[in-house]
């Protein structure tokens, strides 16, 4: 989203609510649910004029569809391109008071996993090449399947004392 001009647009196709966050950030930071045009509008003045977790001004703001239901974190280790899970956590998604808070809870046995989202986790990492190292990716189960929110080659948490690549 790069102005005002496209959260009109986007609202004209919406259900009448919306998530806005940073592209670039870690965790809820900046995250709100909005339910209004004007909601929208003063949030995204709050986000130019604030900075995203690791302290960067300017970070592209995203406004997307809010998703309900469950959302699910698939962390895996890959090697040549065989990707192997190694958890499997369960959040519910509340808000409150302008703040998402979620509720987690391990899922300790992949047959517990929803129908397809293992299978669809492995293709987004094959999909955006992600051959070897750790990754963490979060989906919503939507009525149609798994919905990507988000993948990305490092470690599940907000922050890290290291550095890790693929």
């Amino acid at each position: 989203m790069k102005n005002e001009e496209d959260i009109r647009e986007f609202w004209g196709t919406s259900d009448g609510s919306c998530v806005m966050k940073y592209t670039s950030s870690r965790g809820s930071v900046g995250l709100k649910v909005c339910n209004s045009l004007e909601e929208c509008r003063r949030q995204y003045d709050k986000l130019r004029a604030s900075t995203n977790y690791d302290g960067e001004a300017n970070v592209p703001i995203l406004i997307q569809e809010l998703m309900t239901g469950d959302e699910y974190a698939v962390n895996t280790v890959s090697c040549e391109g065989r990707h192997v899970v190694t958890d499997i956590y369960r959040y519910r998604l509340s808000h409150f008071n302008g703040h998402t808070l979620y509720d987690s809870e391990l899922v300790t046995d992949e047959s517990c996993a929803p129908p397809g989202l293992l299978e669809y986790a492995k293709a987004v990492l094959d999909a955006t090449g992600v051959a070897n190292g750790i990754s963490h990716s979060e989906f919503f189960m939507g009525p149609d399947g798994p919905v990507l929110v988000e993948t990305n080659p490092r470690m599940m948490g907000p922050s890290q004392s290291e550095d890790y690549e693929n």
